[in-house]
């Protein structure tokens, strides 16, 4: 990679990337000494930093490298899950060496191809490990402040009585009876064997 290519742009060394994106020829190198990429923080949104970082008339001559599908709220803290695509050609290219480079996130091209380039150089020995998500959607995470509250929660759960349950609303009016009727019959299981 040459560092020519970032001649003035200080500042943008000073972003401290994992990767650097070659505008020219829509190469996203791998910086030396990284071996994790996690694609929404590392990818997609540094791409956007770079572009922010650099002369509009400059970065106007570059095609968009990225796109995302997924993160729209769902009801209950719930997100679709987020699938990144490199696109216009842009491709990701590791820095020679053996290593394993771990990339996680859901990464495709829009042409359908593989999102790497073989590293520079003949002695090069990496695996490229995708750690991908089938999940449609996540979570959203309630901000608990201790380890203490996680405990208090646990116990919550497994202290409660079936008629706490049900009276919670948590199971239909027949809970107790349905509980004790599956209790009873798996009870028979071991003398039916």
């Amino acid at each position: 990679m040459s560092s020519s290519l970032y001649y003035n742009y200080w500042d943008y060394w000073n972003l401290y990337h994992k990767v650097t994106f070659d505008g020219p020829n829509k190469i996203i190198w791998v910086n030396p000494g990284v071996t994790e990429l996690n694609v929404k923080e590392d990818i997609y949104s540094d791409w956007k930093e770079w572009m922010l970082g650099h002369d509009s008339v400059v970065t106007a001559l570059f095609l968009e490298a990225s796109e995302s599908i997924g993160g729209q709220p769902l009801p209950g803290s719930r997100f679709v899950g987020s699938t990144f695509f490199l696109v216009n050609g842009w491709r990701i290219k590791p820095y020679s060496g053996s290593y394993t480079l771990v990339v996680n996130g859901n990464l495709y091209t829009t042409e359908g191809d593989s999102p790497y380039l073989d590293a520079d150089g003949n002695l090069n020995n990496i695996r490229i490990e995708s750690t991908v998500s089938t999940l449609v959607e996540t979570v959203g995470v309630l901000d608990v402040d201790t380890a203490a509250s996680l405990a208090n929660i646990a116990n919550a759960v497994w202290n409660s009585t079936l008629s706490e349950i049900a009276s919670a609303g948590a199971t239909t009016e027949n809970a107790a009876e349905t509980v004790e009727a599956i209790k009873r019959l798996t009870a028979l299981i071991p003398a039916a064997l």
